[in-house]
């Protein structure tokens, strides 16, 4: 909603970008993004982004939020075979007033595993934290189960070893049980 997008792939090259109209919903003043990818042949693929966001002052303490963040590929997912991924990502986020700016930084890696009967094993981690809180936000470990039954329902487990503090408070770990029909 009151967004312009355009997005296209050719011969493994995908692009996008993207410009956001106001939202007072957000507080959002106007946004823009864009990203670029490249898929080789033997499945390994590259890919960077970055969007900028401006903030109203009247309803928001933040001024701008700007991100970028890059990924390494391999396989795909779901697919019969191995999966592997990793991500960093960057965002300088700045305020209106007194407040300090801060830098948050993150770093996700996934991998999985899809045999030809229908299961996929995966397991992951994922690191979030900000410089102005000085501690890590999200810190976690996923190991996960997916059957699928066919190829609109499927069922999963997922436990998470939960390492992160929010707002100083020890995160606790968690394992979630799941059915997901899609239409």
């Amino acid at each position: 909603e009151g967004q312009v997008i355009y997005s296209g792939a050719w011969n493994g090259f995908r692009a996008s970008a993207g410009y956001q109209f106001a939202d007072a919903s957000q507080s959002l003043d106007n946004a823009y993004g864009a990203s670029l990818g490249y898929t080789f042949a033997a499945g390994f693929g590259l890919g960077a982004g970055a969007e900028s966001r401006s903030y109203d002052q009247d309803s928001s303490t933040l001024d701008k939020d700007n991100r970028w963040a890059v990924t390494a590929t391999y396989g795909t997912v779901g697919a019969p075979g191995l999966y592997a991924a990793a991500l960093y990502n960057e965002s300088k986020k700045s305020y209106f007033g007194t407040d300090a700016d801060t830098t948050d930084k993150g770093w996700e890696l996934v991998t999985a595993y899809a045999l030809k009967n229908n299961w996929t094993f995966s397991a992951g981690y994922n690191r979030y934290y900000t410089t102005g809180q000085g501690a890590d936000v999200v810190s976690y470990y996923l190991v996960d189960a997916q059957y699928k039954f066919t190829s609109n329902f499927l069922t999963y487990a997922v436990y998470r070893f939960d390492d992160g503090k929010s707002a100083g408070v020890e995160n606790k770990d968690a394992l979630t049980l799941a059915a997901q029909y899609n239409f």
